[in-house]
């Protein structure tokens, strides 16, 4: 099972579509809230339609999985929050997920942002590859994935995807600053 994940998250082939990246987020929110033992308070913002080309089901995975790895290091909060944030600006789509759990050091973010280091996870069910998956596909589709620790709380995990020519501009015209 192990090695067809890792061949999964090494494959460059999927299919490409053009969809909204807004209908994606909700799919897998809707998923998340549906099927997880978990309930922080989820809020989100969409600044606007963003139509993008890729596999939407790899898009609803990557959603997925950061709206679950926020969820879990909220756990043991009693205000257990989770921010989503779907935006856009002249050249790139954001998906930003942002928990109120505890902060995290320098190296814990470097650990995040290299999950290949190793395939472990702090969680007992865990496999290590989810992370791992989640790199690939948005790196497969030209992408980024960030994290910055927002001092003495909280995580945010930063998703930059390039969008094409066709799909620019199709969201909020007043986003057009830089996202980076």
């Amino acid at each position: 099972i192990v090695e067809r994940v890792r061949a999964y998250a090494r494959s460059r082939s999927s299919r490409r579509e053009s969809f909204l990246l807004n209908d994606a987020v909700s799919r897998a929110q809707a998923n998340f809230e549906a099927s997880s033992t978990l309930h922080p308070r989820i809020s989100r913002t969409d600044t606007g339609r963003i139509a993008f080309t890729g596999d939407p089901l790899e898009m609803e995975l990557v959603a997925y999985n950061l709206i679950k790895n926020a969820a879990e290091a909220v756990r043991s909060q009693s205000d257990a929050s989770v921010e989503i944030l779907l935006s856009q600006n002249a050249t790139h789509a954001l998906l930003s997920v942002s928990d109120n759990g505890p902060a995290l050091s320098r190296e814990e973010l470097e650990l995040l942002a290299d999950p290949g280091a190793s395939f472990r996870s702090s969680k007992a069910e865990g496999l290590g590859l989810g992370l791992l998956i989640v790199k690939a596909i948005i790196e497969k589709n030209g992408g980024r994935l960030s994290y910055e620790s927002s001092g003495s709380r909280g995580v945010t995990a930063w998703v930059f995807l390039p969008l094409e020519k066709a799909e620019r501009g199709l969201g909020n015209a007043s986003q057009d600053k830089e996202l980076t």
